[in-house]
């Protein structure tokens, strides 16, 4: 991962574009091979493919300094809504929005299959 290169007991620079980049990496490689594994057990369309929220942990390695990332916890579609923020005008109203923009284009694109 660019930018994690950090001897123990040092600040790591951590520049944002290769934050950016590995940390979107990651989640997609992951979501990818989850969705991999759920439909090739035979579930048609995976869920996850629709919404998921992921819970990242950023640590780092004892071996050489790096840090990385592991995948706490995955939730899906509308159980996501539980983990927003108090305090943040409209919150809610914007959660429920992006995903009925994003389930009205899942169903777009599934009726074009």
């Amino acid at each position: 991962m660019g930018g994690f290169n950090a001897s123990v007991g040092e600040e790591p620079y951590v520049s944002p574009a290769d934050l950016d980049n590995d940390l979107h990496n990651f989640v997609l490689n992951v979501v990818a091979s989850l969705i991999t594994q759920e439909e090739s057990r035979g579930i048609k369309i995976s869920g996850l493919k629709v919404f998921a929220r992921l819970d990242i942990a950023v640590y780092r390695r004892v071996d050489d300094g790096k840090l990385t990332y592991m995948v706490n916890e995955v939730t899906r579609g509308h159980a996501a809504s539980l983990f927003i923020p108090e305090g943040i005008p409209r919150a809610s109203e914007r959660f429920i929005e992006a995903m009925a923009d994003t389930l009205i284009s899942y169903t777009q694109l599934t009726k074009e299959r």
